[in-house]
């Protein structure tokens, strides 16, 4: 079975390995403490390989902007982005392909406690699934490919 989420032990326990399989080379070349960014950009490439009608959308949430602003600057961008709609928590991605959708919330690859699961993420993953979307959160391209994408493909 294919883990959504994984550790540094694990990609640690690869490098103890002498043969690796294919997917097992993609994590350890990702290494410890990959960023959450270049978890997405693979995965970005990943679907767009396998599906050339299909749409990979960023969604953004709100999180990650504003950069080198000054705090005041900062609160002002934040709270223009809520009132357009932007949602804290909401997932980084929504994959598009004729008669499905499914969301996609992206973490980076760290010991345990590095990975920080929002209860605002774990909401809104449950609000999709009751809605009837397939809603996940991986750091995993493995299971992003061999689950998400598999799933996404019935």
């Amino acid at each position: 079975m294919i883990k959504p989420i994984i550790y540094n032990k694990d990609i640690k326990g690869l490098e103890k390995k002498d043969i690796l399989t294919t997917d097992e080379m993609i994590l350890l070349r990702l290494g410890q403490g990959c960023l959450e960014k270049v978890i997405q950009k693979t995965c970005h490439d990943m679907f767009n390989f396998k599906f050339e009608q299909g749409i990979f959308v960023a969604i953004d949430n709100g999180d990650t902007a504003g950069g080198k602003l000054k705090l005041y600057q900062k609160i002002a961008l934040y709270k223009n982005k809520k009132n357009l709609g932007t949602k804290s928590g909401f997932s980084d991605v929504m994959l598009i392909k004729k008669g499905k959708v499914a969301f996609v919330e992206f973490k980076r690859i760290g010991c345990p406690s590095n990975i920080d699961i929002k209860p605002e993420q774990l909401t809104y993953q449950k609000l999709l699934q009751d809605m009837g979307f397939k809603a996940y959160i991986t750091n995993n391209p493995v299971y992003f490919n061999n689950v998400i994408l598999k799933e996404f493909s019935k």
